[in-house]
């Protein structure tokens, strides 16, 4: 008998033991079909979450849909051709005129002419700055390159909300964190490519001072989503999407965001007409849509002492045609939090 109650009592230990290890966390997911529409009616037994080879307790599954602070980043390199600056200001002017009233927004330039609008400024002094980069000023100065405006951006945030994103559209991220950024500049010597630069390669621009592992930790300190349009090549060296590539697919599916990849020809021109327009139109307005719903997840998670990569699985009758979009990196519980 005494055997018995040692054993309950050990599992009662146990029990109390975890329960003072562990912590409520509100994850914010994603689920995305392959053509950019949204998910709805998510439950508990769609999803499965890991973290350190445990499946955590998914206690209960809300939805989202409160104001947005969003920052757009746009790259402005004479690099970029063009009509591919005339897109990246024609996208900012067409989420505008979509969001909705309760969302407010902010705008940084990278690696050419510099704009910046802060969230309190308002819409009108964005669209006048839009205006002003769409006019294509040429100018001598250059804004830092992307990481560095990133993590400055971060900082315009303030404290945290649930929702905050950055969307960032530029020719690529920054060619000094890896090989796979970018195909290298080459010639290519037959047919009707002979002798014509195809891809594109180093601007020999210089390097942020913070690395892709810095920026990508503060994200996850600071809970902000990114979303990014890519206007230049993309190779993976890999061939498989991985969150940890250092390149701007990588930045932003670590954040719990999505990539859309409307990259110039092989020649370097970016031919902009209404198909283009109507097409980045529909995708954007998607991407838009993922940033201002989404799910919560709230799981009962060990507290880590430092931030760690979780995994989330979808039910396999939704595997074949959505995604989940989520943050990779769990942040460690506040202390006020755990229990």
């Amino acid at each position: 008998m005494r055997f018995y109650v040692l054993i309950f009592l050990s599992l009662l230990m146990m029990q109390a033991a975890w329960a003072q290890k562990s912590c409520r966390v509100d994850l914010p997911v994603g689920v995305v079909g392959m053509d950019g529409s949204l998910l709805n009616g998510l439950t508990a037994s769609d999803v499965t979450v890991h973290l350190r080879k445990q499946t955590l307790a998914i206690e209960n599954v809300g939805y989202d849909t409160g104001p947005r602070r969003i920052l757009f980043v746009l790259d402005t390199s004479r690099r970029l051709p063009p009509e591919a600056r005339k897109a990246e200001t024609m996208m900012v002017s067409y989420v505008l005129s979509k969001a909705r009233p309760a969302d407010s927004f902010a705008l940084m330039t990278a690696r050419g002419a510099s704009r910046q609008v802060h969230f309190e400024e308002g819409r009108d002094a964005l669209m006048k700055a839009v205006q002003e980069l769409a006019a294509d000023p040429k100018e001598q100065t250059k804004t830092p390159n992307i990481l560095d405006t990133m993590m400055n951006g971060v900082h315009w945030f303030g404290e945290p909300r649930p929702g905050d994103a950055i969307i960032l559209m530029a020719d690529h991220l920054e060619e000094s964190n890896s090989e796979s950024q970018y195909q290298g500049r080459g010639i290519t010597g037959v047919g009707p490519m002979q002798g014509v630069v195809s891809d594109r390669g180093p601007s020999f621009e210089a390097s942020s001072r913070y690395k892709f592992s810095a920026v990508a930790d503060t994200l996850a300190v600071h809970g902000i989503r990114v979303f990014g349009l890519q206007l230049g090549a993309l190779n993976f060296a890999s061939g498989v999407y991985e969150p940890s590539e250092e390149n701007l697919l990588g930045i932003t599916l670590g954040s719990g965001g999505y990539l859309i990849l409307d990259a110039a020809d092989a020649f370097g021109s970016y031919v902009w007409n209404d198909a283009r327009a109507g097409k980045l139109q529909n995708r954007m307005y998607q991407l838009y849509g993922a940033i201002a719903q989404f799910y919560v997840l709230r799981v009962n998670a060990p507290t880590p002492l430092h931030r760690e990569f979780w995994t989330l699985e979808l039910a396999k009758d939704l595997r074949k045609n959505t995604r989940a979009l989520y943050p990779h990196l769990f942040d460690p519980c506040a202390p006020a939090e755990a229990h």
